[in-house]
């Protein structure tokens, strides 16, 4: 039984309103930012007495408090804030400019070498895939191996039996590709991340990694050694440069990332014409005197810029079509009978989307596109009006242009973020596709089947971001760590 007091306390919690306890929380709810500050200042202010030996009050906080909203303690901290901010920006500024040409001069090693060195310009048009029985085994053999200091991300460019690497030490090494012994190497400076080329035995190659700005293209005499010149821009020069030539005209191209594309005297590095569409890593393709380019969204474009495909007059530089397209073009345009294609895909902004958007070469009418589930990062390999296309997540793909459609696809198994490119191995008819984690398959152009997936446990497989360099009995891979290994490849058919 309940007392009378208890059952009149019931009675008076059942007519209460409870709104009355809960209005007054809200004040300490509020108060909350202001009670941490006060924590926050009262923990600074007992570590900094504490450094003195001195005991604070109960208002220490609030003196503090005082002394820290006082004017000239705000503009001493503005001032001091930019200070530490232009320091941080002179140190960025300085540690991503490339090496002063005066220390490059210094540091290079001049060794000259009397030899003819064949032009190795740029992946050309495979025309036809008649080349030989395509093997129905094949058998690799190592034949041998060179560590480097670094790695490379790039493949190299094989000419008269000298393979020319670019390397993150900042130098271009000219390795014996009989032996695998390091002849020479080249100093720039900077992380040479694009392949070099080789043009009437000059060397030519840019430097840098995106942050890079006021990058240069490099020209280098293969048979005296010497650094012969050079071209600075204002961005960075990780595109692969080429040799262009229309009738009489031969022009150095080179991409410079935010400073746009740029047309040099192969002789004398100076410029001759220059164009700024919007952010260029993409490498350009060349025909019939006119230069095919694509833009991208770089890092930190809040302001999604568009993206385009755009065509160039060589000789003059005036701008032939210019067509938006949906996504960016970080690789070169493929080029086939009728059309120029561009790879699509974004690298700094997180998608599962990619595809290939192709052109009238001539009008630059819109033809057709082609979607893809994941950004396409891969070089694009023509072979006669068909492309083959790597993505990503690891999959390649033949597309055939003229019907518009996909002839056959194969996913890897790979993990992670794949970033190289298919090479053609014209000996022996076949695509080498390197990945960074799971060796190379070696495939049939036409089916897409698998001849060979190498993936070696001795000596092991490196991380590795450059695609294959195809020989006359082999090839040869390069990780990114600096093991380079050529390897005889043995068929059967």
């Amino acid at each position: 039984m309940k007392s009378a007091l208890m059952e009149t306390m019931d009675i008076y919690v059942m007519n209460l309103d409870l709104s009355t306890f809960y209005t007054p929380l809200i004040i300490p709810t509020v108060l909350i930012p202001f009670t941490l500050i006060s924590v926050g200042l009262s923990v600074v202010a007992t570590f900094i007495a504490g450094l003195f030996g001195i005991e604070l009050k109960m208002e220490g906080p609030k003196q503090l408090l005082e002394v820290l909203l006082k004017p000239k303690f705000l503009i001493s901290a503005v001032i001091l804030n930019f200070i530490f901010l232009g320091g941080f920006q002179a140190y960025q500024y300085i540690k991503n400019r490339p090496a002063f040409e005066f220390t490059i001069n210094r540091k290079h090693e001049v060794i000259p070498i009397n030899k003819t060195y064949v032009d190795w310009n740029h992946r050309k048009n495979i025309h036809s895939e008649s080349f030989a029985i395509v093997p129905k085994k094949l058998k690799l053999e190592l034949s041998w191996e060179s560590t480097l200091p670094m790695g490379a991300f790039r493949s190299g460019a094989l000419s008269s039996n000298s393979l020319f690497l670019g390397i993150d030490d900042g130098h271009v090494y000219e390795i014996d590709a009989e032996s695998g012994k390091t002849l020479r190497r080249f100093y720039i400076g900077t992380i040479v991340t694009p392949s070099p080329i080789i043009h009437e035995n000059y060397l030519y190659s840019g430097e840098g990694s995106h942050d890079t700005h006021h990058a240069r293209i490099y020209k280098i005499n293969l048979n005296t050694g010497k650094h012969e010149g050079s071209y600075e821009t204002k961005g960075h020069t990780e595109g692969q440069p080429v040799i262009a030539i229309a009738g009489e005209t031969t022009l150095l191209m080179a991409v410079a990332g935010v400073d746009g594309l740029h047309a040099i005297d192969p002789i004398n590095m100076k410029k001759v014409w220059s164009a700024n569409p919007g952010h260029i890593d993409a490498s350009i393709r060349s025909e019939n005197g006119v230069v095919y380019v694509g833009t991208g969204r770089e890092k930190g474009d809040n302001k999604k810029y568009q993206t385009y495909a755009l065509a160039y007059d060589l000789k003059t530089g005036e701008e032939i079509w210019r067509n938006e397209i949906p996504m960016s073009s970080w690789m070169e345009p493929a080029l086939t009978k009728n059309y120029a294609c561009f790879i699509m895909g974004e690298i700094y902004f997180e998608t599962k989307m990619g595809g290939i958007s192709c052109f009238n070469k001539i009008t630059g009418e819109p033809e057709f596109s082609i979607l893809n589930d994941a950004p396409l990062i891969g070089i694009p390999l023509v072979l006669g009006n068909d492309l083959i296309i790597s993505d990503f997540s690891g999959k390649i793909c033949r597309i055939n242009t003229e019907k518009r459609k996909r002839t056959w696809c194969l996913k890897t198994k790979t993990k992670g973020k794949q970033m190289t490119s298919a090479s053609f191995d014209k000996y022996r008819n076949l695509i080498v596709y390197t990945t960074a984690d799971k060796g190379a398959y070696f495939l049939n152009p036409i089916t897409g089947e698998i001849v060979f997936h190498f993936n070696p446990e001795e000596p092991k497989w490196g991380r590795t971001y450059a695609s294959a360099t195809i020989t006359d009995d082999g090839v040869i891979f390069v990780d990114i760590v600096g093991s380079v290994r050529r390897y005889k490849i043995i068929s059967q058919e």
